[in-house]
């Protein structure tokens, strides 16, 4: 058996997160603490030689992380929105 070394990064929607998704949408589609926390997303990293170089390749991928958490929660992001700065 091939033994494989990967780290998983796993974004769980905080309490301000929360509170934005319910500020910016219709009160029946208020999303609750329970299901917030379903909305925890895994992303399967590479293998590093150390922990800075796993920051780095974080850091230059984080605002694809956060479009993506977006997309999850409000659908698909138009880049012509003026309140995107993609």
């Amino acid at each position: 058996m091939k033994l494989v070394n990967r780290s998983v990064l796993v974004l769980k929607p905080t309490a301000k997160m929360l509170d934005w998704i319910n500020s910016v949408g219709e009160e029946s589609d208020a999303v609750t603490p329970e299901e917030a926390q379903e909305m925890t997303n895994a992303y399967l990293l590479p293998d590093f030689e150390d922990d800075e170089e796993q920051a780095n390749y974080i850091r230059f991928r984080a605002k694809k992380f956060f479009d993506h958490e977006l997309e999850v929660v409000i659908g698909p992001i138009d880049p012509e929105c003026p309140l995107y700065s993609g």
